[in-house]
Protein backbone atom coordinates (compact mmCIF):
# COMPACT_ATOMS: atom_id res chain seq x y z
CA UNK A 1 0.00 0.00 0.00
CA UNK A 2 1.04 3.78 -0.95
CA UNK A 3 -0.16 6.10 1.44
CA UNK A 4 2.51 8.87 1.35
CA UNK A 5 5.35 10.85 0.36
CA UNK A 6 8.04 8.10 1.72
CA UNK A 7 6.21 5.06 0.45
CA UNK A 8 5.75 6.53 -2.84
CA UNK A 9 9.05 7.40 -2.83
CA UNK A 10 10.02 4.15 -2.23
CA UNK A 11 7.75 2.57 -4.41
CA UNK A 12 9.18 4.59 -7.46
CA UNK A 13 12.72 3.58 -6.31
CA UNK A 14 12.09 -0.10 -7.41
CA UNK A 15 13.42 -1.30 -10.44
CA UNK A 16 10.67 -3.95 -11.11
CA UNK A 17 8.16 -1.41 -11.01
CA UNK A 18 9.42 1.08 -13.27
CA UNK A 19 10.71 -1.30 -15.77
CA UNK A 20 7.17 -2.85 -15.91
CA UNK A 21 5.82 0.47 -16.24
CA UNK A 22 7.99 0.88 -19.40
CA UNK A 23 7.18 -2.67 -20.79
CA UNK A 24 3.84 -2.87 -19.72
CA UNK A 25 2.83 0.68 -20.06
CA UNK A 26 0.03 -0.49 -22.74
CA UNK A 27 -1.52 -2.94 -20.20
CA UNK A 28 -0.99 -0.41 -17.65
CA UNK A 29 -2.84 2.41 -19.42
CA UNK A 30 -5.04 0.40 -21.16
CA UNK A 31 -8.42 1.95 -18.77
CA UNK A 32 -7.45 5.03 -18.98
CA UNK A 33 -8.13 8.34 -21.16
CA UNK A 34 -4.44 9.33 -21.54
CA UNK A 35 -4.38 13.16 -22.97
CA UNK A 36 -0.47 14.14 -22.87
CA UNK A 37 -0.92 17.77 -24.54
CA UNK A 38 -1.85 21.13 -23.75
CA UNK A 39 -1.22 21.43 -19.95
CA UNK A 40 0.27 17.70 -19.29
CA UNK A 41 2.63 18.44 -21.96
CA UNK A 42 3.52 21.84 -20.10
CA UNK A 43 4.56 19.98 -16.61
CA UNK A 44 6.62 17.19 -18.85
CA UNK A 45 8.67 19.94 -19.90
CA UNK A 46 8.97 21.36 -16.22
CA UNK A 47 9.83 18.15 -15.00
CA UNK A 48 12.06 17.28 -17.74
CA UNK A 49 13.90 20.85 -18.26
CA UNK A 50 15.27 20.50 -14.38
CA UNK A 51 16.11 17.21 -15.23
CA UNK A 52 18.29 17.20 -18.04
CA UNK A 53 19.89 20.76 -16.68
CA UNK A 54 20.56 18.22 -13.61
CA UNK A 55 22.13 15.91 -16.06
CA UNK A 56 24.62 17.91 -17.91
CA UNK A 57 25.86 18.67 -14.32
CA UNK A 58 25.78 15.05 -13.10
CA UNK A 59 26.22 12.63 -16.34
CA UNK A 60 28.65 10.03 -15.42
CA UNK A 61 30.54 8.44 -18.40
CA UNK A 62 28.29 5.68 -18.17
CA UNK A 63 24.92 7.94 -18.24
CA UNK A 64 26.27 9.26 -21.50
CA UNK A 65 26.98 5.77 -22.76
CA UNK A 66 23.05 4.91 -22.48
CA UNK A 67 21.84 7.96 -23.95
CA UNK A 68 24.27 7.43 -26.94
CA UNK A 69 22.96 4.19 -26.72
CA UNK A 70 19.22 5.19 -27.30
CA UNK A 71 20.03 7.53 -29.86
CA UNK A 72 21.69 4.94 -32.29
CA UNK A 73 18.92 2.60 -31.38
CA UNK A 74 16.64 5.53 -32.61
CA UNK A 75 18.70 6.07 -36.11
CA UNK A 76 18.98 1.80 -36.77
CA UNK A 77 15.16 1.54 -36.12
CA UNK A 78 13.65 4.58 -38.27
CA UNK A 79 11.61 2.35 -40.35
CA UNK A 80 10.55 -0.04 -37.55
CA UNK A 81 8.13 2.76 -35.18
CA UNK A 82 7.98 0.34 -32.39
CA UNK A 83 11.62 0.10 -31.28
CA UNK A 84 11.86 3.31 -32.53
CA UNK A 85 8.97 4.70 -29.91
CA UNK A 86 11.23 2.69 -27.32
CA UNK A 87 14.01 4.06 -27.88
CA UNK A 88 13.14 7.97 -28.10
CA UNK A 89 11.08 7.31 -24.65
CA UNK A 90 14.63 5.70 -23.09
CA UNK A 91 16.66 8.27 -24.49
CA UNK A 92 14.30 10.36 -22.27
CA UNK A 93 14.18 8.14 -19.03
CA UNK A 94 18.39 7.72 -19.94
CA UNK A 95 18.40 11.83 -19.34
CA UNK A 96 16.56 11.50 -16.19
CA UNK A 97 18.00 8.26 -14.39
CA UNK A 98 21.54 10.74 -15.23
CA UNK A 99 20.23 13.78 -13.56
CA UNK A 100 21.14 11.79 -10.31
CA UNK A 101 17.45 12.19 -8.42
CA UNK A 102 16.22 8.93 -7.96
CA UNK A 103 12.25 10.58 -7.34
CA UNK A 104 12.13 12.56 -10.20
CA UNK A 105 13.63 9.85 -11.91
CA UNK A 106 10.96 7.75 -10.75
CA UNK A 107 8.40 10.45 -11.92
CA UNK A 108 9.62 10.39 -15.37
CA UNK A 109 9.62 6.68 -15.45
CA UNK A 110 5.83 6.94 -15.14
CA UNK A 111 5.37 9.84 -17.26
CA UNK A 112 7.39 7.56 -20.03
CA UNK A 113 4.78 4.89 -19.96
CA UNK A 114 2.18 7.44 -20.22
CA UNK A 115 4.24 8.87 -23.42
CA UNK A 116 4.67 5.60 -24.87
CA UNK A 117 0.97 4.48 -25.11
CA UNK A 118 0.22 8.01 -26.43
CA UNK A 119 3.17 8.06 -29.16
CA UNK A 120 2.02 4.36 -29.70
CA UNK A 121 -1.09 5.52 -31.57
CA UNK A 122 0.79 8.29 -33.50
CA UNK A 123 4.19 6.78 -34.09
CA UNK A 124 3.78 4.83 -37.27
CA UNK A 125 2.30 7.99 -39.27
CA UNK A 126 4.72 10.67 -37.74
CA UNK A 127 6.85 12.11 -40.65
CA UNK A 128 9.35 13.86 -37.93
CA UNK A 129 11.70 10.92 -36.67
CA UNK A 130 14.78 11.96 -38.79
CA UNK A 131 14.26 15.62 -37.14
CA UNK A 132 13.53 13.15 -33.69
CA UNK A 133 17.09 12.33 -33.88
CA UNK A 134 18.74 15.48 -34.72
CA UNK A 135 16.97 17.04 -31.87
CA UNK A 136 17.83 14.06 -29.73
CA UNK A 137 22.00 14.22 -30.70
CA UNK A 138 21.57 18.33 -29.81
CA UNK A 139 20.27 17.84 -26.35
CA UNK A 140 23.10 14.90 -25.86
CA UNK A 141 26.08 17.07 -27.24
CA UNK A 142 24.90 19.45 -24.41
CA UNK A 143 24.57 16.91 -22.06
CA UNK A 144 28.09 15.79 -23.01
CA UNK A 145 29.53 18.90 -22.97
CA UNK A 146 28.07 19.75 -19.48
CA UNK A 147 26.55 22.63 -21.14
CA UNK A 148 23.14 22.63 -18.78
CA UNK A 149 21.53 25.61 -19.91
CA UNK A 150 22.15 24.94 -23.55
CA UNK A 151 20.67 21.78 -22.64
CA UNK A 152 17.65 22.73 -21.00
CA UNK A 153 17.00 25.23 -24.04
CA UNK A 154 17.38 22.82 -26.89
CA UNK A 155 15.11 20.26 -24.76
CA UNK A 156 12.50 22.66 -24.27
CA UNK A 157 12.52 23.83 -27.91
CA UNK A 158 12.50 19.75 -28.94
CA UNK A 159 9.16 19.41 -26.27
CA UNK A 160 7.56 22.00 -28.05
CA UNK A 161 8.18 21.35 -31.67
CA UNK A 162 7.13 17.38 -30.63
CA UNK A 163 4.01 19.00 -29.02
CA UNK A 164 2.95 21.00 -32.50
CA UNK A 165 3.93 17.98 -34.55
CA UNK A 166 2.05 15.90 -32.51
CA UNK A 167 -1.03 18.50 -32.71
CA UNK A 168 -0.49 18.45 -36.63
CA UNK A 169 -0.73 14.72 -37.13
CA UNK A 170 -3.97 14.89 -34.95
CA UNK A 171 -5.44 17.65 -35.70
CA UNK A 172 -8.30 15.69 -37.29
CA UNK A 173 -8.79 13.82 -34.56
CA UNK A 174 -8.91 16.07 -31.89
CA UNK A 175 -11.36 18.61 -34.22
CA UNK A 176 -13.65 15.09 -34.26
CA UNK A 177 -13.31 14.42 -37.71
CA UNK A 178 -11.60 11.02 -38.88
CA UNK A 179 -12.07 10.47 -35.15
CA UNK A 180 -12.69 6.81 -34.03
CA UNK A 181 -15.30 6.53 -31.18
CA UNK A 182 -13.73 5.56 -27.94
CA UNK A 183 -13.83 2.50 -26.55
CA UNK A 184 -15.79 2.28 -23.34
CA UNK A 185 -14.97 -0.92 -21.07
CA UNK A 186 -17.15 -1.74 -18.40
Amino acid sequence: VVNGYKSASDTLRLPDLRQALYDEGAVLMEKVLVNLHGDEHRARRIIETGLVELAAERATSEHLKTIAAEIEGMRKSLTDPEKFLKHDVGFHQALAAAAGNQVMSGVMDTVAALLLQVRRESIARSSDKDEAVEWHERIYEAVRQRESRRAKEILTAHLVSAEKAWEKDNRKTLNGSNAKKPRVKK
